[in-house]
């Protein structure tokens, strides 16, 4: 988490992978650390076809973060599974920031 900020300075995480942080992983360890960060804003999708599309192959959290990405325009998405990489990835979304790029 402290790499993610020293990194990015700022990230956004729709509301279905908060939840998914703060509620179903309130146990696990970083959660407190998650809740108190305020370099952590949390959006709501807006385009509510594009997320039911993608969750139809996806899990909640997968699918809201490729809409909201692609909604906000984003620089980059960051995404642990491979089959939702190879979706943002064809919608466009890169999955590397230049830096780390070889």
């Amino acid at each position: 988490l402290d790499l993610l900020r020293e990194l990015f300075g700022r990230i956004m995480v729709p509301q279905e992978v908060w939840s998914e942080l703060t509620i179903e992983g309130k146990d696990k360890p970083g959660t407190e650390f998650i809740v108190q960060s305020d370099w952590i804003d949390v959006e709501a999708v807006g385009n509510l076809d594009l997320f039911l599309s993608l969750n139809r192959e996806l899990d909640l959290g997968e699918s809201a973060a490729i809409a909201l990405a692609i909604e906000q325009q984003a620089d980059l998405i960051l995404l642990d599974e491979t089959e939702a990489r190879s979706i943002a990835e064809f919608h466009g979304l890169r999955k590397k920031p230049e830096f780390l790029e070889f």
